[in-house]
């Protein structure tokens, strides 16, 4: 009876072990229809208003130039001269005022003081005014800095040092399905470290290194329209001609590309910087 038992028993403990051995198959989750997100951040513009005359701005420049090293290329930065401040010195060597400048102090807004700067020309919930104040800069920056890439740009630029002539060729491709109100599309162009006369709280700096500064733009300050039909996925072709000054450092020299709104809400969609070949 005992032997029955045990093999009853050795039975019964044989097909419990092949039961709990039954191997399940994975689950594998069906691939969607559409096509994968761009992952790639979208680069952040801020659009800092300044002037020569200005005794706080400096302070407004470092705090910039430490951002910049936090951001890297992500972070793309034009100096905007316009305003009461912006006037030269009789000694100055640069007039940094320009007709592009005084229209997008005018377009964006008057800053209530200095330093100033409006980021990816966002009206932040809480703020009244496109225009930050220098302790906003970084909370706000970080916020942007997580955004994707809603728009592609692809830029090629070719330079003839002899004749000073730059043409630029510029695409762009919408990679979203979102709509926005009356997209435009904006280049600048930047000259970088130009050393002139600065007011700083220490009295004129005659030797001071004007940073990222606006020289000129492509378009309307307001932007050249882009069709409203513009469908995801398509690109649109933009090219350029212009002739540097003679002034002008051309192995400092930028050309600014942004892709920005132009109504009640004036935001950038994307924004790239490409050097000029020297």
């Amino acid at each position: 009876m005992t032997r029955l038992f045990i093999s009853i028993c050795r039975i019964f403990l044989i097909s419990f072990m092949l039961c709990s051995c039954e191997e399940i198959p994975p689950v594998i989750n069906p691939l969607p229809n559409e096509p994968l997100l761009d992952t790639t951040r979208q680069n952040i513009l801020v659009e800092e208003f300044t002037g020569n005359r200005c005794v706080n701005c400096p302070a407004g420049s470092t705090e910039l130039a430490r951002l910049k090293e936090t951001y890297g290329d992500q972070l793309i930065i034009v100096a905007i001269h316009a305003g009461s401040f912006a006037r030269p010195y009789p000694e100055s060597q640069n007039d940094f005022q320009t007709n592009s400048g005084d229209a997008l102090l005018n377009y964006l807004g008057q800053p209530l003081g200095y330093p100033s700067a409006i980021i990816n020309r966002k009206l932040f919930p809480d703020e009244f005014d496109l225009q930050l104040s220098r302790s906003l800069w970084p909370a706000f920056l970080m916020q942007e800095a997580q955004k994707l890439s809603r728009i592609n740009i692809i830029s090629d630029i070719t330079y003839s040092p002899l004749s000073r002539n730059v043409q630029l060729a510029v695409e762009i491709q919408k990679q979203t399905t979102e709509d926005a109100e009356n997209l435009r599309f904006s280049v600048m162009v930047v000259e970088d470290n130009i050393t002139d006369y600065q007011l700083t709280p220490q009295g004129v700096d005659t030797m001071y290194n004007h940073r990222h500064n606006l020289r000129d733009m492509l378009t309307a300050s307001t932007g050249n329209a882009i069709p409203s039909t513009w469908a995801n996925g398509e690109i649109l072709e933009r090219s350029f001609q212009y002739t540097l000054p003679e002034a002008w450092q051309a192995s400092e020299v930028s050309f600014i590309i942004i892709i920005h709104e132009n109504g009640v809400q004036k935001d950038v969609w994307a924004v790239e910087e490409i050097d000029l070949p020297v």
